[in-house]
């Protein structure tokens, strides 16, 4: 029997049954394909690499920003120079590790900034006393965690014709993994390991090479070994993974802003604020900077925060702060505010009780407020203005 045989009331139970099957299973589909393209977005993608590569003494080492950075863009820089130099780095950024070779006079070291909206066109680091030379540069990347940028690192020295990084365990998922190799010795080539993707490659007087690969599930990276052309002296190595944003804990707490006090009356008044996320309202409040009282949680999720007072004393200074927080847990609290309710309309000490009056329920102002000796609607003298 076809569906269209069947009796028009099971027919139409039908199609409504299947109808909500496919509604559910579109709604379902949805959710994967947004949560998708929410994965996408947050994956770790390389951006841009610049370089420098100054084979004369000198006690600055100036990098140009990689193109197309833009805010809270992860950039890692590393650099080969003399042993004996101390490091000054350029402002915001952070270091890394420093390894130093024990047999030649060469170190490398790595540091990494998280772009804010306005960044220089370069870099400068300082070196003292002058390095004979200065060889590296700065790889930029999107989707990295900005709270916690770097996962692990390492670094290690050896002499043999295979410079090797260490081998790291990473803490999190879908890391990337960035190698640093430096030679001592002149005109040879660093070829990297398989499986990366070279960024600087420098074959002349200080060879140098930094190169990159996206990892999967957390664990150990495994030693990454490079070879060389001929005989390389002595080497350094490091490693150094950076975490990806989707895999980062969420340790930042809304921001708040916007405060307003509103609708003060003689017993209440209502406290509005805004927050960068979705977050919970909550409002202290007291007489003094200690507060006392609390208003109950709305646990409702928003950016547009509204919570009312009511039940206060007339002509009063009170004291409060906004509290939200997000889905991931953080808190943020406000600083202290003040206001001061309105006067009682109906206190004996207010001559005039119109005010009162047209504050009670019930009492429209159009019977309260006309001058003259007479109330049409009620049949009583109107008190004077």
């Amino acid at each position: 029997m076809s569906c269209n045989t069947l009796p028009h009331k099971i027919r139409w139970n039908v199609k409504k049954i299947t109808c909500g099957l496919i509604r559910s299973f579109f709604a379902v589909g949805l959710v994967f394909f947004i949560s998708g393209i929410h994965r996408a977005e947050a994956a770790i993608a390389f951006r841009a690499v610049t370089s420098v590569n100054k084979q004369t003494s000198t006690s600055s080492c100036t990098v140009s920003k990689p193109t197309g950075t833009v805010k809270d863009d992860v950039m890692i820089a590393a650099f080969q120079f003399d042993r004996g130099s101390s490091v000054t780095p350029p402002t915001g950024w952070n270091v890394i590790v420093r390894t130093d070779d024990a047999i030649n006079s060469m170190s490398v070291i790595s540091y990494y900034k998280v772009a804010s909206a306005s960044e220089p066109a370069s870099y400068t680091w300082t070196l003292s006393p002058m390095s004979g030379w200065c060889t590296g540069g700065i790889q930029a990347y999107s989707g990295v965690s900005t709270s916690t940028p770097v996962d692990v690192y390492g670094g290690q020295i050896g002499t043999s014709n295979s410079p090797t990084t260490p081998s790291l365990t990473t803490t999190a998922a879908s890391d990337w993994l960035i190698g640093v190799w430096a030679v001592w010795n002149g005109n040879l080539t660093i070829n990297v390991p398989t499986g990366m993707t070279s960024r600087i490659n420098f074959t002349g007087a200080s060879p140098y090479r930094q190169a990159d690969q996206a990892l999967g599930a957390a664990g150990a990276t495994g030693a990454k070994v490079a070879t060389t052309s001929k005989t390389a002296g002595s080497w350094i190595a490091q490693a150094i993974t950076i975490k990806s944003a989707a895999s980062a804990p969420d340790t930042t707490p809304p921001m708040i802003s916007s405060i307003a006090t509103t609708a003060i009356t003689a017993s209440g008044a209502t406290m509005t604020w805004a927050t960068n996320e979705l977050a919970d309202s909550q409002v202290e409040y007291g007489l003094t900077t200690s507060y006392g009282s609390t208003l109950p949680l709305d646990t409702t999720l928003v950016t547009a925060h509204s919570q009312t007072l009511s039940g206060l004393a007339s002509s009063t200074v009170y004291h409060y702060r906004v509290k939200s927080r997000d889905a991931a847990g953080n808190l943020a609290v406000s600083g202290d505010s003040i206001f001061t309710t309105a006067a009682d309309p109906c206190a004996p000490s207010l001559p005039n009780l119109i005010p009162c009056e047209n504050a009670k329920p019930g009492n429209p102002a159009s019977e309260w407020d006309v001058n003259g000796v007479g109330d049409t609607k009620s049949g009583h003298t109107t008190l004077a203005h």
